[in-house]
Formats: structure tokens, C-alpha cells, sequence
């Protein structure tokens, strides 16, 4: 996940500034005076982690506006269970300086959290990921998180994979600035839950540059996973079918904004996409403000969103709609040779 949370030389880790928990956390033996280590995260005291928990908790809802105990939580019982790997990068004080952990999705490792306050420790934590990968028979590691792991992206540029920023943008849901109001938006329903359609229109939106990131291959197939997985599961927050919307016509479904719940006041706007043929119409912006009301009318008062860097159009859209930045994320593939 992640940029540099300091500049400079990375100072000492004490219970006021640790970005990672509060240190020192290891006594090791492994850890001499000004080494580091890596060592398996399944076999840390929980306690440790925790801290390392509570520092994201704390990161996510200041940040982000994202209630992420339920994360934590999922993750804590899959490292307990030895099912989840990952790593945690300790200083020769035995100081935690970073951690990763990951999982393999058919040929695919995907880190689901990396954070590193310093380039030495990304590094090594990268490398023994990518090593992980090569063991496992994976034929490429990819990430979606937040940036907060000093120098990853170009690390991972150096090591032979793509990397793109992702903005992380939140904007109030309040009507004073008018910014919200469409003409009109008669022709918005609430979603029919048709994931195959919702599949295909998403498939239609990406160039396959951005498809990556979600749906692999940019097949079929994989998209279906894809909107399965933000429908029935909570990685991306809990699907609020208030407030995710459609217009269909006589050709199908030509516009959707999915959205999710990730706190009590918090609408994310997981997917908004609208059909070749029906776009520069406004109905993006239609379906978008519709969403927001109903978002609004059930109490949530900001919508976040992700947007990739390079995607003008819609970063233009979000700004008039008064989005601004919170955060960044790193999306990153990288290619790797089996060792199996």
C-alpha cells in the first residue's frame, strides 16, 4: 500500500510517531545491532500485530472515512490460522519498520496490505513476496492498496511491472452548493441485481490497460467475479442497494453506480459506468447525483471513490462535483517466472 509517510531518514519508532504500531515491538535474536530482519508474520505474537491493526483502523477512519475493523479482523483469523502469509520487517532494535501479507488467487498473488516506512524495508519485503510468488507457481503479483509503503511504485517499476496511482477523492453530500442537482433523473432505478449485465457494461467501459486491475484478464469470467465479489462480499465495503442505481433502455443496461456502505456516514462509489453509445449525454452525472440523494436520504454524509490517474474524464467529472483528494493507492501488476 503506499507512498512515504515521512521525508528523510526514517526516524525512530516511538509510541507518538510509529506509523507501523509502537516499538520497540521484537526482541530477536535474529536482529543485531543495524540489521533487519524479515520474519513470517503467522508466527509473531498477536499482540504486535494488533498494534499494527489499531495504527490502520486509526489511518482508515481519518483518512479514508472507513469503518476497517471488519478488515482486521477477517485477516487477523486467516493469519492465526496459518492461512494467510506475510512478512514483518523489524530494525536491529527489533523495531516493526513494515509488514505485508498476501494471498494466492488462482495464478495471481495479490498483496492485500503493505506498509513501509522506509525504501530498504519495502524492498525486502517486495523481494521475499515476489520470491513467495515464484514458490507458489504464480505467474504474476498484483495490488490495489493504499500508498503507504516508501518507494513502491518505483520498485516495482524497477523490477519489470506497471504501477498507476489511484486517487482516492470524498466529497460532502450536502445540497447547499448545488453541485448535486440534474435536471432530471426519471429514468434512474434501483439496480435489478443483474450481475451478467452489470459484468458486460463494466467490461465495455475499461480500455484493458484499467481492466487489469479488476477483472485479471478482462474476461468475461472475470468481471463476473469481480462484481460478485463487491455484491456478496465486504472487502470493499457492505453493497448498499439503496443506493446503487441504473437507466436501461431498449438495448439493456446503460448505466450503473454501484455503491457500497464502509462506515455509518460513509457512501463509496465502488463503479459508475454508462454505455458506449449512450455517453456524453450527462447520464453519468444523472445517475451519479440520484445515487448521492439516496446515499443522503439513509444518512451518509461524504462519498468517497477511486480514480485512476490517467482517467481525465472522470476526474473532471468527480471535481465539479466537488471531489477532492484524501488519500492515493497503488495499483501494480508484475509479471513472474515460476519456480515450480
Amino acid at each position: 500500500m503506499r507512498r512515504s509517510l515521512r521525508g528523510g531518514s526514517a526516524p525512530r519508532v516511538t509510541p507518538d510517531n510509529s506509523p507501523l504500531g509502537r516499538g520497540p515491538l521484537i526482541d530477536d535474536a535474529r536482529c543485531g545491532p543495524s540489521r533487519s530482519a524479515l520474519l513470517d508474520w503467522r508466527d509473531v505474537d498477536a499482540a504486535i500485530i494488533e498494534r499494527c491493526y489499531a495504527h490502520e483502523r486509526v489511518y482508515w477512519r481519518d483518512h479514508l472515512a472507513w469503518d476497517s475493523s471488519w478488515t482486521w479482523a477477517v485477516v487477523e483469523r486467516a493469519r492465526r490460522s496459518q492461512a494467510l502469509p506475510g512478512f514483518v520487517g523489524v530494525d536491529g532494535d527489533g523495531t516493526v519498520r513494515g509488514w505485508t501479507f498476501h494471498l494466492i488467487e488462482r495464478s495471481t498473488l495479490r498483496i492485500g496490505g503493505l506498509v513501509a516506512d522506509e525504501r530498504s524495508i519495502t524492498r525486502q519485503l517486495v523481494d521475499r513476496t515476489i520470491a513467495a510468488a515464484r514458490t507458489a507457481g504464480a505467474a504474476a503479483v498484483a495490488c490495489f492498496i493504499t500508498s503507504r509503503a516508501a518507494g513502491l511504485a518505483d520498485l516495482l517499476r524497477s523490477r519489470g511491472g506497471t504501477a498507476e496511482p489511484f486517487h482516492y477523492l470524498a466529497s460532502p453530500l450536502d445540497t447547499s452548493s448545488g453541485r448535486w442537482s440534474v435536471a432530471s433523473s426519471d429514468d434512474v432505478a434501483p439496480w435489478d441485481g443483474d450481475i451478467a449485465a452489470a459484468s458486460d457494461l463494466l467490461s465495455g467501459a475499461y480500455a484493458p490497460g484499467a481492466a487489469i486491475h479488476f477483472a485479471d484478464e478482462g474476461t468475461r469470467e472475470d468481471w463476473v467475479r469481480y462484481v460478485r465479489q463487491l455484491v456478496e462480499q465486504h472487502g470493499c465495503g457492505t453493497i448498499d442497494r439503496a443506493a446503487t442505481l441504473m437507466v436501461r433502455d431498449a438495448r439493456g443496461l446503460a448505466a450503473l453506480a454501484l455503491v457500497t456502505s464502509l462506515a455509518p456516514t460513509t457512501a463509496h462509489l465502488a463503479q459508475l459506468a454508462v454505455r458506449a453509445d449512450r455517453r456524453g449525454e450527462g447520464l453519468a452525472r444523472r445517475v451519479l447525483a440520484a445515487a448521492a440523494a439516496a446515499a443522503r436520504a439513509q444518512g451518509r454524509t461524504t462519498m468517497t471513490l477511486l480514480v485512476g490517474d490517467g482517467n481525465r474524464a472522470a476526474r473532471h467529472l468527480y471535481e465539479q462535483l466537488g471531489f477532492a483528494s484524501r488519500a492515493e493507492f497503488t495499483a501494480a501488476r508484475l509479471a513472474v517466472e515460476s519456480t515450480v
